[in-house]
């Protein structure tokens, strides 16, 4: 489907595309928010496979181990930058996160992160739970970012700038958590 924008794309224009009756598309997706929605189910799926294919931590390897997850993850949401243009652009036509994205993904992926990075209080898991939320947003919107983006904020040329932006990302998880850990 060729269109820059998820709220240029109707209904009735993806039945045409797809060669299909409305009323067929219909049938299974009685809005275009189900509709949109549907196509991120691959990408939750991929996701999770990222998510799952990161080594545990290790003791006395912890820099590392956030590198490495964070790293992963800049590196999946660079690749799927349409998915997630149209995971922001559904959030902000509806509002909200679907309640079933909320409990099949979010929710889990916070407490799991919580469980890995060790919160044991209760000031400590909502810390760590603000700390994974706030990556997961900044890593998103610099994964978003053009290559002309990305280099006019690092001032690399267009190979480096991603890598610039990964060491970014990984340092600033270190300082949220060390904050967390001493407070």
């Amino acid at each position: 489907m060729a269109t820059g924008h998820p709220g240029e794309v109707s209904i009735r224009r993806i039945a045409e595309e797809a060669g299909v009756a409305l009323s067929t598309v219909q049938y299974y997706f009685p809005n275009k928010e189900e509709l949109l929605e549907s196509l991120l189910d691959d990408y939750y799926e991929r996701l999770a496979a990222v998510a799952s294919s990161l080594p545990p931590p290790l003791h006395g390897g912890a820099r590392e181990w956030i590198r490495q997850v964070v790293g992963a993850h800049f590196r999946f949401a660079r690749s799927e930058r349409l998915s997630l243009r149209l995971r922001t652009h559904l959030n902000t036509d509806v509002g909200r996160l679907p309640a079933r994205r909320d409990h099949e993904i979010l929710q889990p992926a916070l407490n799991h992160a919580v469980s890995v990075l060790g919160g044991a209080s209760a000031e400590a898991v909502e810390g760590l739970r603000l700390i994974v939320l706030s990556m997961s947003f900044l890593i998103t919107k610099y994964a978003m970012m053009t290559d002309d983006e990305l280099r006019a904020a690092t001032g690399c040329d267009a190979d480096g700038a991603p890598d610039v932006i990964e060491q970014h990302l990984a340092a600033v998880a270190e300082r949220f958590l060390m904050s967390t850990a001493q407070t």
